[in-house]
């Protein structure tokens, strides 16, 4: 019988670096939902449904186990609301209910309260994943209020290194190779080095963040990163360096990776009052 990981464990048991996967992960399944050509979507060993549904039993499961052992006093079934996002780039029917870069904005909206800045200002969410960047541009309405998406921008800043890797390999020597097969193909980077290898992809987001400020008629006041890859320190020191003389407000939360997942639960919990007065146009 198969045993079947899912999330981390599936991509934390590699195979023996000898051989090759018999059983490649199941992965990207949610590019199915998107609206790519075909052939640019993974394949799949059963259908995407199938793939989805599964993954979202288990996702439920790791979040009913989470609840109950952080809330034991709380029904899961009866006092806990589940909210999805799904990337703007989606079809329009899988995107009807809620877009991440809606979900960002109102977390931003909420943090900009403390910032007493004025009906009609302009922020821009710069939302750093794991693959891409998307950039919007919203409009304060009001203090509660939010206005259509004055801007829309996406890049793909991926390291692909299933493509690089073998590139590279073709210039190590016969002395390199024993090396490292003895130490397990395992190198040690520094701090340089590794800055080094994501300045092109760092350089890459400062462009577009440019190229969206440039394209606005009108000032800029605030913003905000999200997601992941805003994590980085380095990532954030080099976009407050670059922008501090430009953008009035630059701000980081605690905690960027679950920024889109605050704004999702703020969303549902305003339930029938959308704090979205006009839903976004992507340009």
């Amino acid at each position: 019988m198969m045993n079947i990981k899912w999330g981390a464990p599936a991509l934390v048991e590699m195979p023996s670096r000898k051989k090759k996967i018999v059983v490649p992960p199941v992965e990207l399944f949610k590019l199915h939902m998107s609206d790519l050509p075909n052939n640019l979507k993974p394949k799949l060993p059963v259908g995407y449904k199938k793939a989805i549904t599964d993954y979202l039993r288990e996702i439920g499961k790791v979040m009913m186990e989470t609840v109950v052992m952080k809330l034991p006093k709380v029904n899961f079934f009866e006092h806990v609301l589940l909210v999805s996002t799904f990337p703007a780039e989606y079809s329009e029917s899988a995107r009807s209910i809620m877009r991440e870069s809606e979900a960002a904005a109102i977390y931003c909206m909420e943090q900009l309260q403390y910032h007493d800045l004025e009906a009609g200002t302009n922020f821009m969410v710069v939302d750093c994943g794991g693959d891409r960047v998307v950039l919007t541009t919203r409009k304060l309405v009001n203090r509660n209020q939010l206005g259509k998406s004055l801007k829309y921008l996406r890049i793909s800043v991926e390291l692909d290194l299933d493509y690089t890797i073998p590139k590279i390999k073709q210039y190590i020597t016969d002395e390199d190779r024993e090396i490292l097969e003895e130490i397990y193909w395992e190198i040690e980077l520094g701090f340089y080095d590794i800055n080094s290898m994501f300045d092109p992809v760092v350089e890459k987001i400062l462009r577009l963040i440019h190229a969206q400020l440039d394209s606005s008629l009108e000032t800029c006041s605030a913003m905000f990163l999200v997601g992941g890859f805003s994590e980085s320190k380095y990532l954030q020191n080099r976009i407050k360096r670059e922008f501090q003389h430009i953008v009035r407000i630059i701000l980081i939360p605690s905690d960027p990776t679950i920024a889109i997942e605050h704004g999702a639960v703020m969303y549902g919990l305003s339930s029938m009052n959308s704090d979205i007065t006009t839903r976004g146009l992507k340009y």
